[in-house]
């Protein structure tokens, strides 16, 4: 499974948003009703998910699912 059909899977089953209706530009807060505290906690899941770890100053800049798809990828460059 590649990285982003594993991430859409993993918003998919915390938001019950089916996979095909998610997008790159879909705000975490507004368009799938998360809270901060919802994102922080489901960030940590992507993390352990796959096997990465992001920064403070990342977390910050994490808005939509495809800021989330970028720093995936961009971590997983790094392991």
């Amino acid at each position: 499974m590649d990285t982003k059909t594993e991430l859409w899977n993993l918003i998919s089953e915390r938001t019950a948003r089916p996979v095909e209706k998610i997008s790159e530009n879909l705000d975490f807060e507004t368009d799938l009703n998360l809270s901060r505290d919802e994102l922080i906690e489901f960030i940590a899941h992507v993390e352990q998910s796959f096997g990465i770890q992001l920064n403070d100053e990342n977390l910050s800049e994490v808005r939509t699912v495809g800021d989330l798809h970028e720093f995936v990828l961009d971590h997983l460059d790094e392991i």
